[in-house]
């Protein structure tokens, strides 16, 4: 079982879990209804990192039904906790909290030159001191917030901003909200947790 992180941040549980295993074995990690819920994918990677993210839920002991809202987020049928999740290539990651939190992983060598200018400021940029990683870590953390928000249509550039740093990680606003993004660096990925 490949749960390479068990953390809390800020009063978020975070589980990630590295991506070794088939599909025929993760199937036998997770209940049926989450195996049943893969098959809807046409890509064998889309169904394994489903599957994976459902497996780091059941690492938490959590064996209860995942469900998803109407905006399609998942959420933990029957309780009150919140649920926030994220996949990429060789990763999937599973934050649990009692209060909102939203949370992304990317591999840190990330190419995200190319789009940088749709998600991240001239200011951002000057914040971030040109760090090699800067780029996926500022998309990391929009991608969290954007989950911690739980809205549709919200715009990276206009209502999430990067305002500082703080000993954790990065202090930010979303749509009005001050929230700080937790920034963990594990096994060549960044995580983001938008916590308040």
């Amino acid at each position: 079982m490949p749960l390479i992180l068990r953390k809390n941040v800020s009063g978020a549980e975070i589980y990630l879990w590295q991506l070794t295993e088939t599909e025929s074995e993760l199937k036998t990690l997770v209940r049926a209804e989450d195996a049943v819920s893969a098959e809807s994918f046409i890509s064998a990677a889309r169904r394994r990192e489903r599957l994976a993210w459902r497996a780091a839920l059941r690492a938490s002991g959590i064996d209860a039904e995942v469900g998803y809202s109407a905006d399609g987020a998942p959420f933990i049928v029957g309780s009150g906790q919140c649920l926030s999740v994220s996949h990429c290539a060789g990763m999937a990651c599973v934050a649990l909290s009692d209060s909102r939190c939203g949370v992304d992983v990317e591999a840190a060598n990330r190419d995200c030159s190319r789009v940088s200018s749709r998600f991240m400021t001239a200011g951002e940029r000057s914040l971030m001191g040109g760090k090699p990683d800067s780029e996926v870590v500022v998309w990391c953390a929009k991608e969290a917030l954007y989950k911690y928000a739980g809205r549709r249509g919200l715009d990276f550039l206009a209502d999430m901003r990067i305002i500082g740093r703080s000993k954790s990680g990065l202090r930010a606003v979303v749509a009005g909200e001050k929230v700080t993004v937790h920034i963990l660096r594990e096994s060549g990925y960044v995580v983001a947790v938008a916590k308040v």
